[in-house]
């Protein structure tokens, strides 16, 4: 991580949790590395207080690992992590869903629609993009889903930072890109048709986490 003051903006604490995310994800800081928070600290310019608020909410997903007498270290990162994400994405999105079927409006749709449109149109080398437009449209097909506990847990598992994981790791390229779409295009259908059981078969394949997609050559999976 290179030395930068956090910005205005967010709390401490939740940009420097963003800063050690990113820093973890893309591999600045590799697995096993130790996390001193006197240098994180100085690396972003603020004191300890949002720097341990930051490192117990990466232990809290995953990311870092509490070593009594040692300090924080970095967990490995790895594809199974991604897989056991999507697992429990599919699960909760599933559920929402189920009860937010039939009860779309005209005007969620059209936005649901918009989103497709737009992915299909992206630049298929801005992975970064292409899952950020996949986000919304998954979390549109929960919106008018009653249960609110239900989406603040998909929307906090959509933030989860492992899912930087895709667009930092992995080419996703035009073929998956055409594919994502077609997929999206097909669950809108299926929606407008209120045909649950066709969206669940849809959304299932949606979950297939980095299935036909390649690794970046500069970042090998483990």
């Amino acid at each position: 991580m290179t030395r930068a003051r956090v910005r205005d903006g967010a709390s401490l604490a939740e940009q420097a949790y963003d800063r050690i995310c990113t820093s973890i994800i893309d591999g600045s800081w590799p697995p096993k590395a130790p996390l001193a928070q006197e240098q994180i600290a100085e690396l972003l310019g603020v004191s300890r207080t949002p720097i341990r608020e930051a490192l117990a909410k990466a232990a809290q997903d995953n990311l870092v690992t509490l070593i009594p007498g040692r300090g924080y270290v970095v967990n490995d990162v790895t594809e199974q992590d991604l897989r056991d994400t999507y697992e429990v994405r599919f699960a909760l999105e599933a559920l929402a869903i189920q009860q937010a079927c039939g009860h779309h409006t005209p005007q969620q749709l059209v936005r649901m629609r918009a989103l497709i449109e737009e992915m299909e149109v992206a630049d298929p080398a801005d992975t970064r993009e292409i899952v950020e437009l996949g986000v919304a449209f998954h979390l549109a097909l929960t919106e008018p889903c009653p249960n609110a506990y239900l989406r603040r847990l998909l929307a906090q598992i959509y933030a989860h930072p492992i899912l930087r994981f895709i667009s930092m790791k992995y080419t996703l390229g035009p073929t998956y890109q055409a594919d994502v779409g077609d997929l999206h295009r097909r669950i809108l259908e299926a929606l407008v048709a209120q045909d649950l059981a066709a969206v669940m078969k849809l959304l299932r394949k949606c979950h297939s986490g980095t299935e036909g997609c390649r690794a970046k050559p500069d970042r090998p999976i483990r």
